[in-house]
């Protein structure tokens, strides 16, 4: 786009790539992939899937692995996970990694430490998911594959219902954590039922 151009919004086309994604769980383990981890299984798919013309993945930390105790990160997942993001770079894919993955595939997969808190209105469990999300950003920041962030993955599925007002408040407290270490070109979002952005 040159300087003096102008867009109208709603625009329906930017200049610029446009990305060809797809949900991505390795087949050497679905959703328990990070646990039964194989680097070269997952670079055979990444391949396979950019020679198909994916330019992007939306990849997943599942979430009672990546944090198993509150204030804990397991590293040993997040070393997986860096593989991952090595992979991705070096096939060109990028990736989207989604944070909080408590639904996924039709079944709800909650922290153990959860004790059936409110994932909206409980202040320690508020506290919990943004802290988690800022450790992931800084553990991911660094990473050329990383073209932005999803905060969770079908979260009214596994959260339930809430007043509005909750919601709102849960969204901006788990969009916060992103702060200066998230640079201003990576994308970041929440996501609706039934779609994502």
């Amino acid at each position: 786009m040159t300087a003096d151009a102008t867009v109208a919004r709603p625009a329906l086309r930017l200049d610029g790539d446009v990305w060809l994604g797809a949900n991505y769980w390795s087949r050497t383990g679905g959703p328990f992939m990070w646990r039964t981890y194989d680097g070269a299984v997952v670079r055979e798919e990444l391949r396979i899937l950019r020679d198909h013309g994916v330019t992007l993945t939306r990849s997943f930390f599942f979430w009672p692995d990546f944090q198993p105790a509150p204030d804990t990160i397991d590293e040993e997942f997040v070393a997986r996970w860096r593989d991952f993001l090595r992979a991705s770079e070096e096939l060109g894919v990028a990736t989207v990694p989604t944070f909080l993955v408590g639904h996924m595939s039709g079944e709800d997969w909650d922290v153990p430490w959860r004790g059936g808190r409110d994932l909206y209105r409980d202040g320690f469990m508020l506290g919990q998911q943004a802290w988690f999300i800022r450790e992931m950003v800084r553990r991911t920041v660094d990473s050329p594959a990383v073209a932005g962030w999803l905060i969770s993955n079908e979260f009214t599925n596994y959260a339930g219902p809430s007043d509005p007002d909750y919601v709102r408040a849960w969204g901006w407290c788990a969009s916060t954590p992103y702060g200066p270490a998230a640079p201003p070109s990576r994308s970041r979002s929440a996501t609706v039922p039934g779609r994502w952005s």
